[in-house]
């Protein structure tokens, strides 16, 4: 009885410890002094991502829809007009994120990073109050 214990305890640690540790469902921010990106991650799978000038307002219009799947550090997106792709992704901490996009998938060469940013619910709903 004590080594089935200490075999389900072992088990259950090595799990926890490969497993995701934070969650990419939710808004993400990037922006430098001209361009700036919005990534919307649903609990669903659905992936919205909006790229256009700094500060200006998202219309839906200008939306790139998809569908997701995060597993393992790596991020594949669907988008609509069915190109794939595949980026690494590497949490800074729970509210920052690195979002690397793969040109090479044999060699993993990367072409760009971005720095997102989580937003947070109270800047959502403060930006939509008038």
């Amino acid at each position: 009885m004590k080594k089935l214990f200490i075999i389900t305890l072992f088990t259950f640690l090595i799990q926890c410890s490969l497993a995701q540790k934070y969650s990419i469902v939710g808004a993400w921010y990037w922006s430098d002094s001209t361009q700036a990106k919005s990534l919307f991650f649903d609990q669903d799978g659905g992936v919205s991502m909006h790229t256009g000038l700094n500060n200006n307002i998202i219309f839906e219009k200008q939306l790139r829809k998809g569908k997701w799947v995060f597993k393992n550090n790596t991020l594949l997106i669907t988008w609509e007009q069915n190109n794939i792709e595949r980026n690494i992704v590497k949490f800074i901490d729970r509210n920052i994120l690195q979002l690397s996009l793969v040109v090479d998938k044999q060699n993993h060469k990367l072409k760009s990073s971005f720095i997102f940013k989580r937003i947070m619910d109270e800047e959502v709903i403060q930006d939509k109050i008038q």
